[in-house]
C-alpha cells in the first residue's frame, strides 16, 4: 500500500506522527475494503494516542465495504469497551453493513438495538434499512420501513425510493414499483 510507504518515509524522515496521521492511513484502508489494514493501523493509533469515535467510525465502514458485518458489530463492542458510547453514524454503519450483504434480520436487530440504546434513527438509517429490503428482495417489508421513516417525522429521499423500486425490481416484480 502506497499509504504503508509514506508513512514509512515520514517516519524515517523523523516527520511528528500525530492521530490525524493514523485516521488518514484508517481511511485509506477503509476506502480500499482493507478491513484487516485498517485494524492495524487503529490498533497502533490506540496504543500511541488512544481510540476516538471518528476513527472507530472509518473501522466500521472499512467492515461494511468489505461486507463483513460480523466485524462491524464485534467493532462495536470494542467502542463500548473503550468507554465511547455509540452515536447514529456508528449503529448507521453496521446497519449498513448488514443491509450490503442482504442480512435484513441483522440490519433489523442492529436498528433495535439501536432504538436500545436511546440512540435516534436518521434518514440514513432508514435508507438502509429500505436498502437491506432491497437486498434481500422483500419489497413488502421495504414499503413498511418507508411508512416507519414517515412515522418518524423523517423525510424519505430519492435514495430511499431507488432502493424501494430495486426492492421490487430484485425480487422480480418492476412492473409492481
Amino acid at each position: 500500500h502506497r499509504a504503508a510507504a509514506w508513512f514509512a518515509r515520514m517516519t524515517g524522515e523523523r516527520v511528528r506522527v500525530n492521530a490525524k496521521t493514523y485516521g488518514k492511513l484508517i481511511e485509506a484502508a477503509a476506502k480500499a475494503a482493507d478491513v484487516d489494514e485498517a485494524a492495524r493501523w487503529l490498533d497502533l493509533m490506540e496504543e500511541h494516542f488512544g481510540l476516538d469515535l471518528v476513527s472507530m467510525s472509518t473501522m466500521l465502514d472499512a467492515c461494511a465495504r468489505a461486507g463483513r458485518p460480523g466485524d462491524a458489530a464485534a467493532w462495536i463492542a470494542r467502542i463500548r469497551d473503550a468507554l465511547l458510547q455509540p452515536n447514529t453514524l456508528q449503529f448507521n454503519s453496521v446497519i449498513n453493513a448488514y443491509a450490503r450483504v442482504g442480512d435484513l434480520g441483522g440490519a433489523e436487530a442492529w436498528f433495535r438495538q439501536m432504538a436500545s440504546s436511546a440512540v435516534p434513527p436518521n434518514a440514513i438509517t432508514f435508507n438502509s434499512m429500505v436498502n437491506a429490503c432491497a437486498q434481500a428482495t422483500r419489497p413488502a417489508d421495504a414499503e413498511l420501513w418507508v411508512q416507519r421513516m414517515r412515522a418518524a417525522a423523517l423525510r424519505p429521499s430519492g435514495n430511499t425510493y431507488g432502493s424501494l423500486v430495486n426492492a421490487y425490481a430484485e425480487g422480480g416484480r418492476a412492473g409492481d414499483a
